[in-house]
């Protein structure tokens, strides 16, 4: 500080409050006030250059699949249900209990019909021996065949009292497994024509795959399929049937578009009544031209693409074919070895 500064500083100590605007400013200068500093200038990072994502044109096997989950149903299986309501009296299996072409299953209240029953049987017994005596002492014809017809009418009695019984009873039809559609217990007062349970033979079975009602409208019976019956093993199956049915939801109902499958060769890991995952081909194209969905852009609903040619690109109106979730089809605009530039 040189001595004419000193002095300076001596006389705004020892100024008027009216020199304090200026003696604020020069107190800086003078040391009583810290000096603000000046920041530093934040150098911004150089934005780094954007790279283009190409893909090459080239030519492979395009596949368009529809999904779906594919129940395994038996060929064979019957659902049982009563024709005349009742009490149940007899459970005689369990779900999941194999059993026999005509094993009992469930019987209901039969009341006197079983007592009439075995009357009947008796009656038409007295009856075929009563008309073989009639035969053997060669009585007149009027009177072997009044006695012929008291047999036929004890037959048409029998007939119609097993009607009544079997129509209380549920026997199986088949040889097979049994599965209970609805719990039913001792005493239960059953309605008719209502699903009790079913008896399947599950050594032959189909697969019910359930598709949209779009990719059903595109299944053709011989189309190829594929279900994955666990981890490792994934089984081809071709299509043999194409079905739909009103299923019922809740106060309202709704239609399943469906295809039937047919393994080309028996597995052992299908259990009737298990869900697999499986696809069906819809279309399928060998050969052709394709680029990742990724570089098709659309304007004013016409296709084109951008070819990178060096430096430089242009954009090429297409024309597409085949559309799969990741490629599409190129049928004219390029060709193999282009290069186009993604979105």
């Amino acid at each position: 500080m040189t001595p004419g500064s000193a002095g300076a500083c001596g006389t705004l100590a020892g100024g008027t409050l009216a020199g304090g605007v200026l003696g604020a400013a020069l107190l800086v200068g003078c040391g009583v006030l810290p000096r603000e500093e000046v920041p530093a200038p934040i150098e911004l990072p150089t934005p780094p250059r954007t790279q283009l994502i190409t893909y090459p044109v080239e030519r492979t096997t395009l596949e368009l699949r529809a999904y779906g989950n594919a129940r395994a149903i038996p060929v064979l299986q019957e659902k049982m249900f009563f024709r005349r309501s009742g009490r149940v009296v007899t459970i005689a299996v369990a779900s999941g209990d194999p059993v026999r072409r005509g094993q009992l299953l469930v019987q209901l209240e039969t009341g006197e019909l079983e007592y009439q029953l075995k009357v009947a049987r008796l009656d038409l017994e007295i009856a075929e021996k009563q008309h073989l005596l009639a035969v053997s002492r060669r009585i007149p014809q009027l009177e072997l065949s009044i006695l012929a017809l008291q047999v036929e009418k004890q037959r048409l009695t029998i007939e119609n009292l097993e009607r009544q019984v079997g129509e209380l009873t549920l026997r199986s039809p088949l040889d097979g497994l049994v599965t209970f559609e609805r719990k039913i217990e001792i005493g239960e007062l059953v309605p008719d024509h209502e699903p009790v349970l079913r008896v399947a033979d599950p050594s032959e079975l189909r697969l019910e795959l359930i598709v949209s009602q779009k990719d059903w409208d595109l299944v053709e019976v011989g189309d190829q399929a594929s279900v994955r019956l666990d981890r490792e093993l994934q089984a081809a199956a071709m299509v043999v049937g194409i079905d739909s049915r009103r299923v019922a939801t809740g106060t309202s109902s709704s239609t399943v578009y469906f295809v039937r499958l047919e393994l080309l060769e028996s597995a052992d890991q299908t259990r009737p009544g298990r869900v697999y995952p499986g696809s069906l081909v819809l279309d399928r194209r060998e050969n052709v031209l394709a680029i990742p969905r990724a570089a098709l852009r659309e304007s004013r609903e016409r296709s084109y693409v951008r070819v990178a040619e060096g430096g430089a690109r242009r954009e090429v109106f297409v024309d597409v074919g085949l559309q799969t979730p990741t490629l599409v089809e190129i049928r004219e605009g390029l060709a193999e070895g282009d290069v186009v530039v993604g979105r």
